[in-house]
């Protein structure tokens, strides 16, 4: 080894994570002269590292060997190439690429308008952003740094990098209190700096530059190492004004959390919600119209509902038209420190059902309940807060029935009774092995929020549930002559959302040989395809992509110009509806003709 690469390694060995880089450099080359099936599984690699700890009397670790391959391919040293499965295997947590991009969430500073509502099972610790504890992974990570964006956001891609993740395609998911009460200079700020971080993160700490305007930085990270491809942030259901959604997309926000909770006002006034589901409606609406992505929040459990009202309440929400969302977060209401609802629990005027019995039988089926009717279009994210259990040292929740894993022990009794999950989420190909000639693209067409909506999907058949590799959404119906948004007068045809499953790939990545996994291997352009066919069939004549900003070059590259906040382009309206109506007269009319002939020899 030269005395070069052993000061080299030795600088990213400063941690006890990398305690002996010369053995660990050693082991990695023993094993990437191995078959790539001998590690391409938990099992395989940690057998590989049981047999080269004998041989070196070393023990190693996967997140040790990550850093250290990483490492040696960055400095495109001899004997060391780029092995796919290899890589693979060395990511530590690695569902947190799995999905097709990397989620980044970061904290809003705590502040006394962080919400000016007061819902009684909402959390409301002092020093923390209303709706969240200070133990929570994002929190605990906000207050080592004071809340500071550009820290918070530096910390976690250094984390991120260090265990593996590509960390070029990020969705930011803004966290704490109603994004929409936070002083409005906050907010930008807050977003102008979301994007610094991205667009400086590989640049000399030492020497920071000047921070741009909002405007500036986006158009910095068109073409950044580091894209922001989405940003989400939590709002409610009437905060969401033609005002809103102006502001929203200047930041450059792309998907929108409401709490929606529940369909029936009785209970929403009970814990002071301060909205009805009228309001809930109005807001996926409007909020659809522009291409947002919306996710919503339900409560099942909430005090005075019963199982049957829940189960009500889901099945107006995911077979109705008025509020079927993008994606839907289970929240079952908890016992949770600081909340109105947990005075109430302890003084005995609220007894959650879930706890009628010691295994939450009720609620268990009214989540199953839940699964069984989840249509292919919408992503279930989460069964259940990420609260911890609440302990004498430790916040949280308290429940005498409902286990941390809450999702788990519903899929698994699901699936026990033939109910498998169609979600999107469950659905997803992860990093699944698959043969590219079974990929079928498939049309879904359903009416939502006083449109048609087309779920065009990319999937291969499976017993039980699809493998799906990716979608697009596509909304017809916005006819939008008093549009709020100049660009999208006329019949605008609008994509709001484009997304390809699979471990995250680096912008413009191919392997070696040419082959890839579901991302770069062209299901992306197909789709785009198919869904500006069926406008141009439907006779649109623009097509609208609510485009995150990190992303806008790959629609240019595919004929789409930036107008306003949205990537566009005009398309050619097909003759095909028409020549088939003029086909269908002309037969209809030699029909006619034909008779009459045949009657007048009569």
């Amino acid at each position: 080894m030269s005395a070069a690469f052993q000061d080299s390694i030795e600088d990213i060995a400063s941690t006890p994570l990398i305690p002996n880089p010369p053995k660990t450099k050693l082991i990695l080359k023993d094993i990437i002269k191995m078959d790539p099936s001998s590690y391409d599984t938990s099992e395989g690699l940690n057998s590989c590292f049981r047999i080269l700890a004998k041989k070196y009397k070393y023990q190693t670790s996967k997140r040790e060997l990550g850093m250290v391959y990483r490492y040696l391919l960055k400095k495109s040293l001899p004997h060391y190439p780029y092995i796919e499965p290899l890589w693979n295997a060395l990511i530590t947590k690695s569902v947190r690429s799995e999905s097709g991009i990397v989620n980044v969430s970061i904290s809003l500073p705590p502040n006394q308008f962080s919400c000016k509502y007061n819902c009684h099972f909402c959390p409301n610790e002092p020093g923390m952003p209303r709706s969240y504890l200070s133990n929570e992974d994002v929190f605990k990570r906000a207050l080592v740094v004071d809340f500071d964006t550009v820290k918070q956001v530096y910390n976690r891609l250094d984390v991120l990098e260090k265990n593996g993740h590509p960390i070029d395609k990020l969705e930011f998911r803004v966290l704490g209190g109603t994004f929409s009460c936070y002083d409005k200079d906050l907010a930008d700020t807050f977003v102008r700096d979301l994007y610094y971080s991205a667009n400086t993160y590989y640049e000399d700490p030492e020497n920071p530059r000047e921070r741009g305007t909002i405007e500036e930085e986006q158009a910095i990270n068109v073409t950044a190492k580091v894209h922001v491809v989405g940003l989400g942030v939590e709002t409610r259901p009437d905060e969401i004004k033609d005002a809103e959604i102006i502001r929203f997309r200047r930041y450059g926000i792309t998907r929108v959390e409401i709490g929606v909770q529940h369909t029936d006002d009785t209970l929403l006034r009970r814990v002071n919600r301060g909205h009805g589901i009228k309001q809930s409606k109005a807001a996926i609406k409007l909020l659809k119209n522009y291409g947002f992505k919306v996710e919503i929040h339900i409560m099942a459990d909430l005090p005075g509902a019963t199982p049957e009202g829940d189960m009500e309440c889901y099945k107006q929400v995911l077979q109705g038209e008025d509020l079927i969302p993008d994606y839907m977060k289970d929240y079952p209401c908890l016992d949770v420190d600081f909340t109105k609802i947990k005075e109430w629990k302890a003084e005995g005027k609220w007894t959650p059902y879930a706890e009628a019995t010691p295994d939450a039988a009720d609620l268990k089926r009214v989540l199953i309940y839940r699964q069984s009717i989840t249509p292919p279009w919408v992503r279930v994210n989460r069964i259940q807060r990420d609260f911890q259990e609440a302990r004498e040292d430790n916040l949280g929740y308290t429940s005498t029935s409902i286990k941390s894993n809450l999702a788990q022990i519903v899929k698994d009794d699901a699936e026990k009774l033939g109910i498998y999950c169609q979600c999107i989420r469950c659905c997803e190909v992860s990093n699944e092995k698959y043969n590219k000639d079974d990929i079928q693209y498939l049309v879904r067409m359903f009416v939502a929020s006083g449109s048609i909506e087309y779920y065009i999907s990319a999937e291969i058949s499976r017993p039980n549930r699809p493998l799906l590799l990716g979608f697009i959404r596509l909304r017809h119906g916005n006819v939008l002559e008093n549009s709020i948004i100049p660009e999208l007068k006329g019949k605008t045809a609008m994509i709001r959302e484009l997304h390809v499953y699979g471990r995250v790939k680096h912008v413009g990545y191919k392997d070696p040989d040419g082959k890839t996994g579901s991302q770069h291997f062209g299901i992306g352009k197909m789709l785009l395809s198919i869904a500006e066919s069926i406008s141009s069939r439907a006779r649109y004549e623009q097509m609208a992509i609510i485009s995150g900003i990190g992303v806008r070059d790959y629609y240019k590259k595919r004929g789409y110009e930036l107008r306003g906040s949205y990537m566009m382009k005009n398309i050619e309206i097909s003759m095909f509806p028409t020549i088939c109506i003029i086909t269908a007269i002309v037969i209809i009319l030699w029909g006619i003709i034909y008779r009459l002939c045949i009657m007048h020899k009569l």
